[in-house]
């Protein structure tokens, strides 16, 4: 006859951890095949991802390696054509220009130097007695620029009365002819002729300049006169 098995307290203990411990592992067991799905779900959705990114980058490398076509290419050319024709055309305005600075700024030394010999004597001052090619500081233009003060020339004292005040040496040379009421105006050296009081009624005077900075002979001319505060220039690449 068997008798009953008798569970200590620690026998009971043993059991109940057991038992625990057996629940915790179907758990653990059935939570990991639940588990093991989204990591799948993830690799899909990263597989695809770079699928895409592939493509994308595939499709950029074909578009960089394309090129130009010849249209593109044509078009290119033209508007750089365009924009140095513009650039050419500026810079030879720019040199013309900076070519005549010096002598435009010495005729308005002239027109301020005759102004305040008429306010002192009521009548502007002629420094080139042989008329508009009685050049100073030089008899003709070479292209070589000179000192404004010249010893030598002939209307050197007449210069120096009028009292024209330059900064630098000048490649122009100029003639200064005045006049009183009612006398004739000299003619320039320029094809166009300018449009001038005749008879006059007051004082005038009339200032000629010539440069030839190339020393081919051929002059560029700028003229103004105490009529106009303007400066008519000819020949300015000259």
């Amino acid at each position: 006859m068997q008798h009953p098995t008798r569970m200590t307290i620690g026998d009971e203990k043993r059991h109940s951890a057991a038992g625990r411990g057996d629940g915790n592992c179907r758990s653990l067991l059935t939570g990991g095949l639940g588990s093991l799905v989204f990591p799948t779900r993830r690799l899909g959705t990263s597989l695809a991802t770079a699928r895409a990114a592939n493509v994308t980058s595939l499709a950029k490398r074909r578009s960089l390696a394309r090129g130009f076509t010849l249209i593109e290419l044509l078009t290119v050319v033209a508007m750089i054509g365009v924009l140095s024709a513009l650039a050419l055309v500026g810079f030879k305005k720019y040199m013309n220009s900076s070519r005549t600075a010096d002598a435009r700024a010495i005729i308005g030394a002239i027109r301020v130097a005759e102004e305040s010999y008429r306010s002192e004597t009521l009548t502007y001052l002629t420094t080139s007695p042989g008329g508009l090619t009685d050049y100073y500081p030089a008899n003709l233009p070479n292209g070589k620029k000179r000192h404004w003060v010249q010893p030598s020339h002939a209307n050197k004292d007449l210069w120096m009365t009028l009292n024209v005040v330059t900064d630098s040496p000048t490649q122009y040379v100029f003639a200064v002819v005045a006049g009183a009421p009612g006398a004739a105006i000299p003619n320039t050296n320029t094809s166009f002729k300018p449009s001038w009081p005749n008879p006059t009624t007051e004082p005038w005077y009339v200032i000629q300049a010539a440069g030839d900075a190339d020393s081919d002979g051929i002059f560029c001319y700028l003229v103004s006169s105490s009529f106009s505060g303007e400066i008519y220039t000819e020949n300015e690449t000259e």
